[in-house]
């Protein structure tokens, strides 16, 4: 009970930040193409640096046993939302490449780190890396074949390796095995880099909110399919799969947070490129944070019960 409570907590926390993101977005602090630059800042400056710092401790055996189990368990949780996303949303069906996108890729780096953070502590950042790093070639192979109905080329594989969250995790992977640790100065230059995302990830998400606009989708019954299926359906599954299966009860629980966290930012971002309804992607967005509030508690608690 005392994870779940922690997690509302961090979540409402969040939520205020959340909250100033919207007020900055409506008081033109913030324009679109600054949250959108500020949304870059994230996703290639401070996440990478985040992952690469969780790197950055003593050599354990147990840590690298347990970051492959992640992998393996983050693996196992998408291939559970890629079923049901492709039995709830039909092809050909309205949006049904938004939906199914929707449904299995969470925003696990803007959400997800500074929750796991909170809760499972350094060690679920480490094996958050192992999340990031499945998730990643994940998107960029199924998710990106999803969104555009095409086929996985040497651009694509060169997108997944060439990805700033990969790029870090490998290095700070390296390190890791060879005990190599950065100097006092620099480690703290870059923790501080990485005490920015909670705040910056938060008002980013709020100032997309305030753009998308979401009550507008909710006439669409397939929006609540979506949201039910992402943030409780699916976490809640992969907690009862896991817990039948062996291993760290803080890497199943990395899995099942991950998992939990609300629709990922990268929609958007795949439908503007790609020419899909990227307006309603962001609907997906901005409902599905909000109700994560509610919801990541009650998985978190779920999950307690189920992983020992």
């Amino acid at each position: 009970m005392e994870l779940a409570l922690l997690t509302f907590e961090k979540i409402i926390a969040m939520f205020i930040i959340l909250i100033i993101g919207v007020l900055c977005y409506k008081l033109k602090f913030i324009s679109i193409e600054g949250n959108k630059s500020l949304s870059s800042v994230l996703l290639f400056v401070v996440n990478p640096v985040i992952i690469f710092m969780s790197f950055q401790r003593d050599y354990e055996a147990r840590l690298i046993k347990n970051f492959c189990i992640c992998i393996s368990f983050t693996i196992l949780a998408q291939i559970i939302g890629i079923v049901i996303s492709n039995v709830f949303f039909r092809k050909k069906s309205r949006n049904y490449e938004i939906n199914r996108f929707s449904a299995v890729y969470s925003n696990c780096g803007f959400i997800g780190i500074p929750i796991v953070s909170a809760i499972l502590g350094v060690d679920g950042v480490f094996y958050l890396a192992g999340y990031m790093l499945a998730f990643n070639v994940l998107l960029w192979t199924h998710g990106y074949l999803t969104i555009t109905n095409s086929k996985c080329d040497m651009s694509t594989v060169k997108t997944i390796l060439t990805t700033p969250v990969n790029v870090c995790a490998a290095i700070g992977i390296v390190m890791f095995f060879l005990h190599i640790k950065l100097p006092a100065t620099v480690a703290d230059g870059l923790n501080y880099i990485g005490d920015m995302n909670t705040p910056l990830a938060m008002i980013v998400a709020g100032a997309t909110i305030a753009q998308a606009n979401p009550f507008k989708a909710l006439k669409d019954y397939k929006v609540y399919i979506v949201c039910i299926l992402k943030l409780l359906v699916i976490p809640i599954l992969t907690a009862i799969l896991l817990c039948f299966l062996p291993g760290d009860s803080v890497a199943k629980m990395v899995c099942v947070v991950a998992t939990a966290c609300p629709v990922a930012a990268s929609v958007t971002l795949f439908a503007i490129r790609y020419n899909k309804n990227a307006v309603y992607g962001s609907q997906l967005y901005a409902i599905t944070t909000i109700l994560s509030i509610i919801t990541l508690p009650v998985v978190v608690r779920v999950s307690q019960l189920l992983i020992k």
